[in-house]
This record gives structure tokens, C-alpha cells and sequence, in this order.
């Protein structure tokens, strides 16, 4: 049996062809504007991603330190914004091991109002300041 269009004539197995790609074109088509509106109804929010910012800021460390071992590190923040800054040094320095000691033979500061002045006072010996509040430390020996 066929039917006739405009003096074509599709026999059965053509218009269940026709038939499947018309219902695919138009569930892709639906499926896309669906997600237009998606988008346009709750637009991305801006990504404030402190973990690339972290990585950044320790790529100048990570040219300073060596490429495997462990390093102690010190800060001047405590609780869980110490801890949030311990991980994501360890993140971004790995596979160099990062440890909360101050007794390694390089450390790493990571401070936000640590004044270089102080380094000394503190024990500590300057082995290269790396600006942002870096700073490779080494004990002072006495």
C-alpha cells in the first residue's frame, strides 16, 4: 500500500523512515530549546574559584621548592581557614609533601599580615621572599 504527496508516492518502510527522523529532529530540537530556556531563566553564576587563585599564587613557591620531600608550613590564620590554606597547598604543591611544622629545614609562610621584620623575631630565617605573603623560611640556627 502507498500513499501519495504532491505525486510522490512512499511505500510503507519510506514513510516509517521519515516518520523516525521527523520524531528524532523534533525531540532534539525541543530538548535544545528546553535548555535555552534553562539558561536564559537561571543564567550561570560568576565562579569565585579560590582554588585556581591558591594554585596561582603557589606557582611562584613552587618554582622555589624542591619537587618531592616535605616542607613544613606556618601561617598566621588559625581554625578552619588555616586548614582550608593547609589543603590547598598541599593541592597545589603535591607531590611535595605540605606539613604543619615549623621545625623542617625549608617552611613555607603563607601570610596575610605577618610583617617581614618579624621573621627574625620569630625564629626564622628568610630564604627568598615571594611577595602575596610567601615567604621560604629556614629555623634560625643560634
Amino acid at each position: 500500500m502507498s500513499s501519495a504527496i504532491s505525486g510522490l508516492v512512499f511505500d510503507a518502510r519510506t514513510r516509517v523512515r521519515v516518520g523516525a527522523l521527523l520524531l528524532l529532529v523534533s525531540t532534539s530540537f525541543l530538548a535544545t530549546v528546553g535548555d535555552l530556556i534553562t539558561v536564559v531563566r537561571y543564567p550561570p553564576r560568576k565562579i569565585d574559584d579560590r582554588v585556581l587563585k591558591h594554585e596561582a599564587r603557589m606557582a611562584r613557591a613552587r618554582e622555589s621548592l624542591p619537587t618531592r620531600g616535605v616542607v613544613g608550613y606556618v601561617s598566621d590564620v588559625d581554625g578552619m581557614e588555616l586548614r582550608r590554606r593547609l589543603y590547598m597547598t598541599q593541592y597545589a604543591l603535591a607531590p611535595l609533601l605540605i606539613v604543619q611544622d615549623v621545625k623542617r629545614d625549608i617552611i613555607l609562610g603563607d601570610f596575610t599580615r605577618f610583617p617581614s621584620a618579624d621573621y627574625r623575631a620569630a625564629g626564622f630565617k628568610v630564604l627568598n621572599d615571594l611577595g602575596d605573603g610567601l615567604v621560604l623560611l629556614t629555623p634560625a640556627k643560634p
